[in-house]
């Protein structure tokens, strides 16, 4: 058992990380990108294209329907035995994206003047909606392309087009065309541009790694199936997506549109601190299904323990960190962001709860087949933010929008672990589990004492950052599973270096 134990805690060290390259550069751009919007065109209409970006976001899982995620079952369960139909599948798909995705385009420029007056009483945001109306299809063939390298498991594409590229091309695109005098359309275009840029090295990659375009005719045996299980995922991607900006769109319903650039600011910047999220969840999934379907519970509940435990560990000198240099992080992105410090402390803090609950807890759930329960608990917290929203911001404004943000992640993680334990009878929990409270707060004490040094230099605040995290790590100390993940990665370094 022990064996197969570490054998599984490789395996997630090892995939995790290649993931995690892809996440971290994806996130230093869309970070690098956020500081260019705020610095150069400032609150008020960093909140107007950030508006408008989650309108679109919403039309464009209207567009898709859920296809991609057909695609990504179908494709998966093809992929053997029968190329031709998962290729099949990909075009199906497409074409039926295509369909949808225009006529919902078609629909967000018709409304977008009843959107823009109605929902946030500002005209300024019709324009901008009505040209990112045009991303919608390509987001849509986009997403099902990309779907379609995660079915045959070559991640790469993924990370090369996802990742790198379209971030990447965003950023120069944007400051091409601000420096030639568009301003905001410099970020509206340049997110189209981008768009186009990905979805061409898309296809360019599909073909040249599995020849899309050249396959026998077949007939799509089950179009009814692949359909019926795209539509079913529908509904829990709308209100996941509702989940998650509920609070955005109510703050641009009462406050201003600078209010909205600011809270947009401190929540985006705030997501850094999930950065190693995505990294674990996406390989733990996987072995889930697997352990569970074995009967190997003793395995998945150690398994279940150790993942989240590491990934609590990774997740507190972020969330004290930024706690500690709030007022710093901000500033980088303009004076006028700096208001925002409390409320991206709060939702820093969110994450870090996240990371000790549902952030893995979620994976079990999941994967063996209790979607049902996540949807009912989304559609309870979104009840709750509504209603909450509603009397917390107009009131305290962009804090009272943090506060229902991460009252509804924490009310969503204690849901997922309780409803865990009920259903299968264990939790990630035991006393090692607070050690990186323990070794958090000494680290952090040190550093609040350091606060008396007033030294202004980036390189003693990077200094002392540096130390923190020494500090951390020496307190919190590593146990046998942690050693095993410190092997595998300094072997994987040192094939690197040599």
């Amino acid at each position: 058992m022990k064996i197969e134990i570490k054998d599984n805690l490789s395996s997630i060290t090892t995939q995790a990380g290649v993931v995690f390259i892809g996440v971290i550069l994806e996130n230093i751009f869309k970070y690098i990108y956020n500081i260019l919007l705020a610095r150069l065109l400032g609150p008020e209409l960093v909140g107007l294209y950030f508006l408008g970006l989650i309108v679109i976001g919403f039309a464009a899982i209207l567009g898709k329907f859920g296809l991609d995620a057909g695609i990504l079952r179908y494709a998966s369960m093809y992929k053997v035995n029968n190329i031709n139909k998962a290729k099949a599948i990909l075009f199906k798909g497409i074409r039926l994206g295509i369909c949808l995705s225009f006529i919902t385009s078609i629909g967000i420029l018709f409304a977008s003047k009843g959107i823009a007056l109605k929902l946030f009483k500002n005209a300024s945001i019709i324009n901008i909606i009505q040209y990112l109306a045009f991303s919608i299809p390509l987001s849509t063939i986009l997403m099902l392309a990309l779907s379609y390298f995660q079915a045959f498991r070559t991640l790469k594409y993924n990370v090369l087009i996802q990742n790198i590229l379209q971030p990447l091309s965003n950023i120069l695109l944007f400051v091409i065309l601000f420096y030639f005098g568009l301003r905001i359309n410099a970020a509206v275009f340049s997110y189209l541009a981008a768009l186009l840029i990905a979805l061409w090295a898309a296809f360019y990659f599909l073909h040249k790694r599995f020849k899309v375009f050249a396959m026998d005719k077949i007939s799509l045996l089950n179009s009814h199936d692949f359909l019926k299980y795209s539509f079913s995922m529908f509904a829990i991607l709308i209100f996941n997506y509702l989940y998650r900006w509920i609070d955005t769109l109510m703050l641009g319903y009462f406050r201003p549109t600078y209010d909205v650039g600011i809270y947009n600011i401190a929540l985006r910047t705030s997501v850094l601190c999930s950065i190693f999220f995505v990294p674990f969840t996406s390989v733990f999934s996987p072995i889930v299904s697997e352990l569970y379907e074995k009967d190997r519970i003793d395995e998945l509940k150690h398994i279940f323990k150790v993942v989240t435990r590491w990934l609590f560990s990774l997740t507190v000198p972020l969330f004290l960190i930024f706690s500690f240099y709030a007022n710093r992080i901000l500033n980088i992105f303009g004076r006028e962001f700096v208001i925002g410090s409390n409320a991206f402390i709060i939702l820093s803090f969110s994450l870090l709860i996240s990371s000790a609950t549902d952030a893995i807890g979620a994976c079990i759930l999941v994967m063996l087949g209790r979607t049902k329960i996540i949807f009912i608990n989304m559609v309870t917290l979104i009840i709750i933010s509504i209603i909450l929203n509603y009397i917390l911001i107009p009131k305290f404004g962009i804090l009272g929008a943090a506060i229902v943000n991460s009252l509804s992640i924490i009310l969503m993680g204690l849901l997922i672990i309780l409803e865990v334990r009920y259903l299968y009878g264990f939790h990630p929990y035991s006393l090692k589990f607070f050690k990186p409270l323990w070794a958090g707060m000494v680290s952090f004490c040190i550093l609040y004492l350091s606060k008396a040094l007033i030294v202004k230099s980036p390189w003693f605040i990077l200094a002392q950052a540096a130390f923190f995290i020494f500090t951390y790590m020496f307190i919190l100390g590593f146990n046998e599973d942690d050693k095993v993940a410190v092997r595998i990665i300094a072997n994987r370094l040192k094939l690197i270096f040599t």
